[in-house]
């Protein structure tokens, strides 16, 4: 476009078409169009000029052609036109060295699985400071530098079988693992020695990926120790134990997010680390996560570059015929995104520094297989079949399907769709009823089952039939019950009074939902319970999720002391001393510390003053 498109130009169409309605899809395609061998890589472009009023002009930029002139049905598997495109890429790499700042670039020529390239990674490694024997692991915000750099010493060997990167393999696996924040991820930097969690910005789930993959696949290298094994297995619980069939990765150390599919691709590279563990369900879920997620791939956290990184590769996972499917809806963003040397760029400032091409040559790559990242030895049961493809790419949608169900179909969504989102949904629904008109089939499932999906429903009863609590109450009782449906249960008798919706007859103001309010007090009978639940030891609860809900719970019920709500003192202070101590959760920290803080008296400090310093140093 040198010298004949200018800035402040408008380019309003391709050919002899204005552009309609979704631009740029339309300049993509015109783009895609124009690098074909029928079009000699001419592109036409129709230009409104700056200084000449509404005049259009049409110029013509010469772009290269590459390949044949469209992707196969398979594509990107066994596709002449992927495959020119790859090699237009990874040349484009090795002569700009140009791998980025994560140094993704070699991570997309190792995927190429062909030898000249692979060559090249050999020889760069064989200089860098960081891949040798003794070489410095570097400072810094180390997470980001470390996860990448062992994720390509590891797929490097596992592909050559050059010894000469174990030692380095080794030195950042044991870092890794050392480094773990005491939740099983990672954040900016290794953790605090002091407290054994991520330092000041706390844990994130993005810089965690690759650190998590890296450490699989060195155990697959040979590396391991029993650190090295204990970190894996408190990752993989992690995220299995807070998100698997629940919802997608939040930010940081969150609950899981019911709302959406994909945050900024971590989805889909769980998807991949889970495959490497060979933990086929959790696999199977989140690749169709990601898969769901290929409208969005142009959002993200500070940058979008790791959606568009991740998300086609985790998509992948779930097989040839679901990546083909994939592909046709995001294809687009290759043309879109290709610059005029043959490498891939990026729209935001400074963004091309974190190795762009090297991020589209691995999707590229990914019908080969070659390496881990791009499906490499994934058990074939995580594919998905034409059926599970259809719905999972037609998910959103399929909300529509929802608006015209009667209670008992939108009680079976709810409880057995795929999607977290969609199961959500379909539980929004049920509050077009009116109360009486959902009791009995609500009454009918808790009757028949006492799981999570059981609960469904019960808290709009909460005035109309209290006695239905007392059900609840007796699942989070009992100790042989559902983990998850005591969680569920929990999280019912301590927010059911803020979830009990006004219906329009009622006369109801925000002042009888809240302390000292009618609708109130009901709830603050089950506050034992809720206590008994904290303060108890549950040792098929590793991770404190029953603690964390019935703590939100109570903290939800307001100040025990100004409502004589404590029956038992070493109770009560017990599971505020669990609630403080929660090495997951800040939010169950906080609660426990909102618990006590306003009212408790002097005498009493005893009980939790040493949990009290824990929680404000830490």
């Amino acid at each position: 476009a040198d010298g004949k498109v200018w800035p402040g130009d408008q380019v309003v169409g391709a050919g002899k078409m204005p552009f309609l309605k979704r631009v740029r899809f339309e300049f993509a395609a015109a783009i895609a169009e124009a690098r074909t061998e029928k079009n000699k890589g001419q592109l036409v472009l129709m230009v409104r000029r700056k200084d000449g009023g509404r005049t259009l002009q049409r110029v013509t930029l010469q772009l290269d052609a590459v390949g044949p002139d469209t992707f196969n049905d398979t594509a990107p598997y066994n596709c002449p036109k992927t495959d020119a495109l790859i090699t237009e890429a990874a040349d484009h790499l090795v002569s700009k060295k140009g791998y980025g700042r994560l140094q993704i670039g070699l991570l997309g020529l190792l995927a190429t699985g062909e030898d000249k390239y692979i060559q090249h990674v050999r020889d760069h490694l064989h200089e860098v400071d960081w891949a040798k024997p003794d070489g410095p692991l570097g400072g810094g915000y180390v997470s980001w530098y470390w996860g990448y750099k062992n994720l390509i010493l590891t797929e490097y060997f596992l592909l050559t079988g050059d010894e000469y990167v174990l030692p380095a393999i080794r030195r950042h696996t044991e870092a890794i693992a050392q480094g773990q924040d005491a939740a099983g991820i990672w954040g900016h930097r290794m953790h605090d020695p002091k407290t054994g969690r991520a330092p000041g910005y706390g844990a994130m789930n993005q810089p965690t990926m690759p650190l998590y993959i890296s450490l699989i696949l060195a155990k697959k290298c040979g590396v391991d120790s029993p650190r090295i094994s204990e970190a894996i297995e408190r990752t993989t619980n992690h995220y299995i134990d807070n998100y698997l069939q629940k919802g997608a990765l939040p930010y940081g150390n969150g609950g899981a997010n019911s709302k959406g599919y994909n945050n900024n691709g971590s989805s889909a590279a769980l998807a991949i680390a889970l495959a490497a563990a060979g933990h086929t369900e959790g696999a199977k879920f989140f690749s169709r996560m990601a898969m769901a997620g290929y409208g969005d791939l142009e959002s993200g956290h500070a940058t979008h570059f790791f959606n568009l990184m991740w998300t086609g590769l985790g998509a992948n996972i779930a097989g040839p015929d679901a990546m083909a499917a994939y592909f046709k809806k995001t294809s687009w963003i290759f043309p879109m995104k290709v610059d005029w040397e043959g490498g891939y760029t990026y729209e935001v400032e400074g963004g091309e520094g974190l190795g762009n091409t090297g991020a589209y040559l691995l999707n590229l790559c990914a019908g080969r297989r070659k390496i881990h990242t791009t499906g490499k030895g994934v058990d074939p049961a995580v594919s998905l079949n034409a059926q599970e493809i259809e719905e999972t790419l037609g998910v959103h949608k399929y909300l529509n399907e929802l608006i015209p169900m009667g209670i008992d179909e939108l009680l079976v969504v709810a409880e057995t769709h795929w999607s977290p989102k969609v199961r959500g949904v379909a539980a929004w629904k049920l509050l077009k009823f009116k109360r009486e008109e959902i009791e009995a089939s609500v009454r009918k499932r808790l009757t028949k089952q006492k799981n999570a999906d059981a609960l469904i429903g019960v808290s709009r009863l909460w005035d109309s039939s209290p006695q239905i609590f007392d059900e609840v109450a007796a699942i989070l009782r009992d100790k042989n019950a559902d983990l998850d449906a005591r969680v569920a249960a929990a999280g019912v008798l301590g927010g059911a009074a803020w979830a009990r919706y006004v219906e329009p007859e009622e006369d109801f103001g925000k002042a009888d939902f809240y302390e000292g309010g009618e609708l109130h007090k009901p709830a603050l009978k089950y506050f034992p319970d809720l206590v008994q639940a904290i303060a108890d030891e549950e040792p098929n609860d590793p991770t404190g999720k029953l603690d964390r809900a019935a703590g939100a719970s109570l903290a939800s019920l307001g100040d025990p002391y100004t409502q004589k709500l404590i029956t038992e003192k070493e109770v009560f202070y017990k599971a505020v001393n669990k609630m403080l101590a929660d090495k997951h959760s800040a939010g169950n920290r906080t609660a426990g510390m909102g618990l006590i803080a306003a009212n408790m008296p002097l005498e009493d400090f005893h009980y939790v003053a040493d949990m009290v310093v824990h929680a404000a140093i830490g």
